[in-house]
């Protein structure tokens, strides 16, 4: 081959700093993790109501209302009201790196803590992305997502009847429809992810103690989905015949919006196979080989789609 590859090394050890300091390196630093963040890129985030804690009204029934003659009373019903709590998870990346660890001139202790810090600090966003999706599917410790909080609502899911596959979702987003969640460990200082400077601590393990460097970054994150017809999913796309993602299938799950939830419907979301499948299902002889959509136009008006890695695309058949 043309290209030697080296061997990864983990960045926290001797191997991995003598690699980063090495002097023959260019500037260019490229990612072969696969990183999504696209859902996160157009998902509003909201302070949390309180603390640890969000909750909102959820409106369960209007309040009667009736004709009558005059002089003739009626007896109108109350509406009904209930509160949503949300719970939210702590988010950790934070880090240590022991203190002796040896640099050069390439690089001082500052810039390899910030360098550590901002990619764990990404990958902490990236894991906020596969949760918000996934939900306790992806972490079981972690906050309830889309695919958890969808499936309490049946009437807005829509199952193809393949074995598994991939999802795609029709979304509301909005601060007071679906929205992620930051809280605050301590109440009147929500809305922020939290990182330290670094600071000098002693760590203990089995062998003894050493001097390290720590980075804190913490936050209390969750999704809201404030009420049944934020959002729609469709599930068990296996990519058979009948069973993948067309133009009729988002105009069932366009369909099951009530009128006055339609025109707040803001975002498809998808996986790069619900993608495929969708582009593929615009072939015609006229067109033989159509461009990737990024809008489906059925509703009168584009709808932007989104794409991301952390939509499963080999998902257990689910039972609906």
């Amino acid at each position: 081959m043309a290209y030697t590859q080296g061997t990864a090394q983990d960045t926290n050890t001797l191997a991995g700093v003598l690699r980063i300091n090495d002097a023959n390196l260019s500037d260019v630093e490229f990612n072969d993790v696969i990183q999504p963040t696209e859902f996160m890129k157009v998902l509003p985030f909201v302070s949390a109501s309180r603390g640890t804690q969000h909750s909102w009204t959820v409106i369960t029934a209007a309040p009667g209302f009736s004709f009558r003659e005059l002089n003739t009373g009626v007896s109108n019903a109350a509406g009904k009201e209930k509160t949503v709590t949300a719970n939210l998870k702590l988010l950790d990346a934070s880090f240590h790196r022991d203190a002796a660890t040896v640099l050069s001139p390439r690089m001082t202790m500052d810039q390899y803590l910030q360098r550590e810090a901002m990619k764990s600090l990404n990958a902490a966003l990236v894991g906020m992305e596969k949760q918000l999706i996934l939900g306790t599917s992806e972490q079981a410790n972690g906050f309830d997502g889309l695919a958890d909080i969808l499936d309490i609502w049946g009437d807005m899911g829509e199952d193809l009847g393949g074995d598994g596959g991939t999802r795609v979702y029709m979304l509301s987003l909005s601060p007071d429809r679906i929205a992620g969640v930051i809280g605050g460990a301590t109440v009147g200082q929500e809305g922020n992810i939290d990182v330290s400077d670094p600071y000098l601590t002693t760590i203990t393990d089995d062998n003894g103690t050493y001097d390290a460097w720590r980075v804190k970054e913490t936050g209390w994150v969750g999704l809201q989905i404030a009420g049944a017809y934020s959002g729609a999913v469709a599930f068990n796309i296996d990519g058979t015949t009948g069973k993948t993602v067309d133009d009729d299938l988002l105009a069932g799950l366009y369909t099951k919006f009530p009128s006055q939830h339609k025109d707040a419907v803001n975002c498809i979301l998808m996986s790069r196979t619900g993608l495929k499948q969708l582009r593929d299902s615009m072939i015609t002889d006229l067109v033989p080989s159509p461009a990737f959509p990024t809008n489906w136009g059925g509703a009168g008006r584009p709808i932007p789609i989104v794409v991301s890695d952390a939509v499963d695309e080999t998902e257990a058949k689910q039972v609906s």
